[in-house]
């Protein structure tokens, strides 16, 4: 059922948070526990080395669809809350994937999770090449754990590349380095 562990041999970097993101998504887990939830992670990718800082989220939506082992977002909530976010932030703000918690269960990726990160990264109006996708591990914490996922050209074939990544919360742009003047 999970076809990747998270270990620390495939960790390819860190990913930032906004410490306030974090604790939304994790009251937002335990508010629907023992159902699934998620939404949409929102940031930017910093220079080089690319890496990810996550400063807003969206919750999961009126008519999400909450359940054991599933979660299926409000997409039209989501649609409109990123255009909007997109809009107050003129443009700064990107979408970087989503999120969503596994009740009882670890932070790994499904079958499901891998097509939906090889979705969202082919699908061009996502603007996403390489989604996030944060698991909410069940415990005392809701541990999170963080996967990526990017198309890579092969001589032969296209692959889709799964990779893991640390993430540090940070509480003001001074604690992130990655973060950048808005």
């Amino acid at each position: 059922m999970y076809p990747l562990q998270p270990n620390a041999s495939n960790i390819v970097g860190t990913a930032w948070i906004l410490s306030g993101v974090l604790s939304a998504l994790r009251k937002e887990a335990s508010a629907k526990a023992p159902l699934e939830t998620g939404g949409i992670l929102l940031g930017y990718w910093s220079e080089l080395p690319a890496t990810p800082v996550v400063t807003h989220w969206i919750g999961p939506g009126p008519t999400a669809i909450h359940e054991q082992g599933r979660f299926v977002p409000d997409y039209n909530f989501h649609e409109f809350e990123v255009a909007r976010l997109y809009r107050e932030s003129s443009g700064f703000l990107q979408y970087l994937g989503d999120w969503h918690s596994h009740p009882g269960s670890p932070g790994y990726l499904s079958q499901r999770d891998c097509r939906t990160l090889r979705r969202i990264a082919s699908f061009g109006k996502a603007r996403a090449p390489r989604p996030l996708m944060v698991v909410l591990a069940f415990g005392p914490d809701w541990d999170p754990v963080v996967w990526s996922g990017r198309k890579r050209l092969t001589c032969v074939w296209p692959s889709f590349v799964l990779e893991r990544w640390l993430l540090t919360a940070f509480s003001s742009s001074t604690d992130c380095p990655e973060h950048a003047a808005e």
